[in-house]
């Protein structure tokens, strides 16, 4: 005889040997199959609240803890068998804490003269070869302004300087009518789905980090170490010869933060990030993982 089978809940309303549990990788739940007249059935099936939260309940499942959130109601069922005896199936639901990453990528338009602008220097801040000279780039430019066009086709400054290296590749994509180049920037989610009240939402948006957040402490990361480990630096060869490396310090802009209810009574919460290489602290302001709840 199962756990509870057989203990009066009221005017003979009892728990029928039908009880079960289930596990899955995101929940677990406890289903009781009570039995009784058709007034006692039906007066407790309209009691009952999908989404309801309760711990009271239960007989198997443990309360809340640091791994699983508070039990709720996740569904009611109440058939009539033959001879009129009815039954009330409750499902208790509760939702294991665990933050979900996926990766996308969103398209970016960018002028033509931000090509290679984001590379690092050389050694002992020497300039890099491989990133165009604005300068230069527009004196060649104002070549064109001043009419000096044997200057402007032979890629020279309007004060005669030829122009080199990729400072020369730029110019002849500009000189092709170029005016921009699309690259793809990763888009970090989370996403959360609980019962417990959503807390911080919004606190982050259009504010950034040195680095993508984890989730809530205690809370089960699915996804997060691979996604974390990939896109939080990136390292160039340096290519002068040296055998040096250069970084870049990328910047995590929150540009979404929504809070859904669910028809079970539970709530997902999405969040996400846009890596970014550059940030004008002008715009743009610097937050802090626990504005947002997280670790």
């Amino acid at each position: 005889m199962a756990e509870g089978e057989g203990e009066n809940q009221g005017a003979g309303l009892h728990l029928t040997v039908s009880a079960r549990l289930v596990m899955e990788s995101m929940r677990r739940l406890e289903v009781q199959t009570w039995e009784g007249e058709q007034d006692e059935v039906v007066a407790e099936f309209l009691k009952m609240k999908v989404g309801e939260q309760t711990e009271g309940g239960l007989k198997f499942l443990t309360p809340a803890d640091e791994t699983w959130g508070t039990p709720f109601v996740g569904g009611l069922q109440a058939p009539r068998r033959a001879g009129n005896v009815w039954t009330c199936a409750v499902t208790y639901v509760q939702l294991r804490k665990v933050v979900l990453w996926t990766l996308d990528f969103a398209e970016v338009q960018k002028d033509i003269r931000t090509w290679r602008q984001n590379l690092p220097a050389g050694p002992d801040d020497e300039p890099n070869p491989d990133v165009p000279d604005i300068v230069k780039l527009g004196k060649w430019e104002r070549a064109k302004e001043l009419n000096a066009w044997n200057d402007y086709y032979a890629f020279k400054t309007y004060d005669g300087e030829a122009l080199e290296g990729a400072t020369l590749e730029l110019a002849q994509m500009i000189r092709k009518g170029i005016e921009s180049y699309t690259i793809h920037t990763p888009v970090p989610t989370m996403t959360m789905r609980y019962f417990d009240e959503v807390s911080n939402v919004g606190n982050l948006l259009d504010k950034y980090l040195p680095s993508l957040p984890y989730g809530p402490p205690n809370w089960t990361e699915l996804g997060g170490a691979d996604i974390h480990g990939q896109l939080d630096a990136l390292t160039y060869e340096a290519t002068d010869g040296s055998g040096g490396t250069g970084t870049i310090a990328y910047k995590w802009l929150c540009t979404a933060d929504k809070a859904t209810p669910n028809g079970d009574g539970s709530c997902t919460r999405t969040v996400q990030f846009m890596r970014v290489d550059a940030i004008e602290d002008k715009l743009y302001k610097a937050g802090s993982p626990e504005e947002g709840g997280f670790a």
